[in-house]
Formats: C-alpha cells, structure tokens, sequence
C-alpha cells in the first residue's frame, strides 16, 4: 500500500494551507499494519477534500502561471492519496474475485469430479458390451461413489455477520499525541461497504431454501415448525403438488404438520389458495366416507356421505344425482345390482393376488417389498390377510421379493456402475453382500428415522416413482432411495 499522510481535520473559517501544512502536529508517516484498505481509502478521501476546500479558498491569490513550492506540495501530496484511492478499488474488486471464485470453488469441484466420472463409467460400459477387462477404477469414480461425497457441497456466507463498528478513522501516528486529534467514526459491513454514521443501515438477511438451496431475503420465507425455511416458488410448487397427490396430506415437512392458515398468505399462484382449501378439505375425510359426484365428466367432491340424510345426493355444479350408500348414480330400487359389479371386481383381484384395503376398500398389488402395505388412506395392513399391520402372524417377507429388494438396495448404495462392475469382476463376493443385506431386511425391515446423503447419478425415486436425472437421496441406514421432497414433504 503506498504510505499516506495525516493531518489535522480542524477546518477554521480563515485557516490557509499554510495553517494546514505547518499545523502544531505537522505531516507524518502512518504505519501500513494499523490501516486496512477500507480505512486508509476513507482518509485519503477526507484529505483529499481537505486539499479543494484549500485550493478554493486559494483561488485568485497568487501570482498567475507561477507556482509556489506549497502549491507543489499539494499537487503531490493530491497524487498520492489518489493512487491510495485507486489501489483501495482494486483491492474491493480483487476481494469481490475472491469470494466468487470460493463460494463457486466446491461447486465446480463436484461437477469436474462427476464428469470426469461419467467418462470413466462410458469407458467401463463399452468394455463390458465389447466383453473385453474392466479398466481399473480412477480415483474420480472413486470419489462419487464415497458417502462423503456431494453434489451440492454447504458455503459458510460471512455476510450474514452482525454489522461492525469502526471506533476512529485516526490511526495511531508516529510522533505525535493521537489523543488531541479529532475523530470521525463510520460503520462498514463486513463486505466492505461504507457508509456515514448519519446513514448506516442493515440489510435484510437472507436464508436458504430447503428445497432448492437458493438464498431469499428472510422475511419473504416461509418458516415450518421444524425450522426449515421455503423460498416462495418452492411453497407454491409444494402446494401445487399437495392438490394432485393425496400422500402428501397433512402438508408436513420432516413429519410435522403445517399450518394451513400460516400457509395461506405464501400462496400467490392464481386460484391456488382456493384449490388448496378445497383439496384439505376433501383430503381431512376419510376415504371410505367420501362422496363425489357419479357423472364421469364431473366427479366434484360432494362431502362425507354421513353430512347427508337423503339417499341421493345432487350435484350442485352438474345437477346430476347420487346415491350415498353404493356411491353409483341414481337408480331405482336398492343396491343389489351394484354390489354384485362389486363382488365381481373383487373374484378378479383374488384371481390375480391383488389386495383390497380394509379401510377405502381400493384394490392394490405389492410389486416389491414386505407385506407391510401403508394405503393412500394411511391405512396399515397386511398383504396377505387384510389384517390391521402387527394384528396377525403372517410372514413379513416374500423370498423372492425379499432377495429383489436386497439386490436393490445394495445397487442404490454403490450406484449403477459399481454394481455392474462387481458383478462382473467379483460374483461371488456380490451374491454375499446380497444375502447380507437380505438378511438385514428380514430383521429391520423399517427404518423409522432415515438418515440422508445426497447420491450422485439420478435413478427412480423409491416413493413417488419419479425419475431424476442428476442426484437422488440415499438413507445411510436402510439404503433407501428417494428424491429431495418425498425425504421432506412424504416419507
């Protein structure tokens, strides 16, 4: 830093540049270590302005074209503290660098780290079609499939820190009594913004969304009871995505339930707040008592068939009448004809080893997994009797199914890739690790406190069957997989 002078800051109506120059404390040398940037491009600012309110009142006092040694020394004196200026705005500039490239630095890292992977991984899948010797693992593969590893590494933002105060401007001056000189005091963020005390100001803070890890101002967040924060787009999206998809009635967020009521305001899509209520409500009914209307170009949620005396209900947005004990449209006579359709469906299920819920009575079909089935209604019951889960003594496990899902959670715990390439190189050891974890399964079936880490690659989400194309989720415990809102919003 080019070394700077200091000076007296009374400003005497009738003091001259003689007064300034050959003042009690005359110009000194200030050490570079007791200044910071910011602070030494403050006082060049104040001498600067020091020396045009002396050119000022200097105006038409000398003689013209010839310059005296004072004047000289001004001139100077302007040069140095000018480049103090500019090195000072090179310096917030060069920091402003800095900070970009640090908080990008971890991002790009994953994103080399997967690419490079991604063209080991083609390398190892032309092999295994062309039948020839696996390469050897690079240690970017190596890498991605660790547990450590993420693709969405956490930067620590300084800028959040409280606002700090600079108690002088003064710095300590060799030879002379800092005590007696005046002090001009400013506030500065830890950015390095300045600013006069008469103007010093905070900004909002800003949080990060929980759903998509983008910074919002805190007070357009929406905070849950889990102390989770949602930017507004995320909210609505959730929201949105609650009115199509039952499972994730209640709203929650990591199994707590949201206010509705504290919800209502985040909600700025058209029409949305309406939809969203009339969906909670229908959703707070339990399923087996739910009435909608029979007309297929309609099928308007009519309410609780026990709000209702009368055995046909009309609709009040199509008129067409239903009836509320078999739910069909209206007919003459009783139900009889409608109950054996009924019976009919069911024969089939039994045909086909499908299940009918003992509490919506809605057919399912186990395709992978324990007997343990949870409803869209919540309802928990066995696969294999119909039973009220832990009410009966059937198996928990189909062998079959249980060495699938074994084979499916070791592949969702080393990745694609890696599972190819052991059961190629080593299927001895890779049938081992299957049985192990079958048995595992066989003993813990549930996992009741998940525990996730972000996944390389994408894949299917094991809850909600959507594909993502960049990362999953992975419990460390049960090696579930599951995009980002079911582990929030579903599981």
């Amino acid at each position: 830093m080019t070394a700077i002078t200091s000076t007296s800051t009374a400003r005497a109506s009738g003091s001259s540049s003689h007064a300034l120059l050959h003042h009690a404390h005359p110009f000194t040398t200030i050490d570079e270590s007791d200044v910071d940037f910011e602070t030494a491009r403050l006082i060049a600012e104040l001498h600067l302005q020091d020396i045009a309110d002396i050119e000022g009142r200097r105006k038409g006092k000398g003689r013209a074209g010839v310059k005296s040694d004072e004047e000289y020394a001004l001139e100077l004196m302007m040069s140095e503290l000018q480049s103090v200026v500019s090195i000072s705005e090179d310096n917030r500039l060069a920091q402003s660098i800095s900070k970009a490239l640090e908080t990008d630095a971890a991002y790009l890292d994953a994103f080399m780290t997967a690419e490079a992977a991604a063209e080991a991984d083609r390398r190892v899948a032309e092999a295994v079609s062309n039948g020839q010797p696996l390469p050897p693992p690079i240690p970017a593969q190596t890498r991605l499939e660790h547990r450590a590893f993420d693709m969405e590494p956490k930067f620590v933002d300084d800028s959040l820190a409280p606002i700090q105060t600079v108690k002088s401007l003064a710095p300590k001056v060799k030879g002379t009594d800092a005590g007696k000189q005046p002090v001009r005091t400013v506030s500065h963020t830890p950015a390095g913004t300045i600013a006069s005390s008469s103007r010093s100001g905070t900004k909002e803070p800003r949080v990060e969304c929980t759903a998509c890890g983008e910074r919002v101002r805190v007070g357009k967040a929406f905070l849950t009871s889990c102390s989770h924060q949602y930017c507004p787009d995320c909210l609505n999206d959730l929201v949105e995505a609650f009115t199509r998809d039952e499972s994730l009635y209640p709203l929650r967020c990591c199994k707590e339930p949201i206010d509705i009521h504290a919800v209502r305001p985040f909600i700025t899509k058209p029409g949305l707040a309406t939809l969203f209520e009339v969906k909670h409500s229908e959703f707070s009914v339990p399923v087996s008592d739910r009435l909608y209307c029979a007309a297929p170009t309609c099928s308007a949620f009519l309410d609780s068939v026990n709000q209702y005396r009368d055995q046909f209900v009309q609709c009040p947005n199509c008129a067409f009448s239903t009836c509320r004990l078999c739910k069909q449209a209206y007919h003459f006579g009783d139900c009889a004809h409608v109950n054996a359709a009924t019976d009919a469906v069911r024969d089939l299920a039994r045909q086909q080893g499908w299940q009918t819920c003992p509490g919506c009575n809605a057919i399912v079909e186990l395709d992978v997994g324990c007997y343990h089935m949870t409803c869209r209604c919540r309802k928990e019951f066995c696969y294999l009797c119909a039973q009220t889960w832990k009410q009966c003594t059937c198996p928990q496990w189909d062998e079959n199914r249980l060495v699938t899902a074994a084979q499916q959670r070791v592949q969702n715990e080393v990745g694609v890739r890696e599972a190819a390439r052991e059961a190629y190189v080593a299927p001895i050891a890779w049938q081992a690790r299957i049985r192990e974890m079958a048995n595992t399964l066989r003993e813990n079936h549930e996992c009741n406190n998940h525990s996730w880490r972000y996944r390389h690659g994408g894949g299917q989400c094991q809850s909600c069957y959507h594909t993502l194309p960049q990362f999953l989720l992975i419990c460390r415990n049960c090696r579930y997989l599951a995009c980002k809102r079911c582990t929030l919003n579903r599981l």
